[in-house]
């Protein structure tokens, strides 16, 4: 450990004119707030107006030092809480209505498509999104973790990761 020390040089060019890319990023990166106040006259009397504006400035070195972008989660509400319910009681209530009807095969189809939609809401569906969510969620913040230790040359232009070195 008496030996490990962090080197502050480019591993291609060897310069010390490196800079931290999320520094970079918030140096070439501006938001832009606008007003606009206009005033008239006529026959008609006077006429004031006033507008609001915005945006943001990005260089293209903050574009190309951008931290990852964040994923964004697709809610599953929708589905969880009205399409599965819909479908499991239209399933239910035409098994039922078989059932009652002396419809032994309808009602057969339909306790089919129930069970079906059960299986797959509960035990397919709904688990793989979730999984999807974390795996995105893990990849994001292991690159977010990546890019907060990327350093920029500004000799040679290279990105890199400062690391130990023994």
């Amino acid at each position: 450990m008496g030996n490990d020390y962090i080197s502050y040089k480019c591993p291609s060019c060897n310069s010390e004119n490196i800079q931290k890319a999320s520094v970079l990023v918030s140096l070439g990166s501006k938001k832009l707030k606008a007003t606009t106040v206009g005033v008239g006259g006529g026959s008609g009397g006077i006429n004031a107006g006033i507008g609001l504006s915005g945006g943001a400035i990005t260089s293209e070195l903050a574009a190309k030092l951008s931290p990852p972008i964040k994923p964004q989660v697709k809610p599953i509400s929708l589905w969880k809480y009205i399409i599965f319910p819909s479908l499991l009681l239209l399933s239910a209530n035409g098994m039922v209505t078989g059932f009652l009807s002396n419809e032994i095969a309808g009602g057969i189809i339909f306790l089919g498509l129930f069970a079906l939609i059960i299986y797959y809401g509960y035990f397919r569906w709904i688990p793989s999104w979730k999984q999807k969510q974390i795996h995105q969620e893990k990849e994001y913040t292991h690159a977010l973790a990546q890019w907060e230790k990327t350093y920029f040359c500004l000799r040679c232009g290279s990105s890199f990761e400062i690391s130990k070195q023994s």
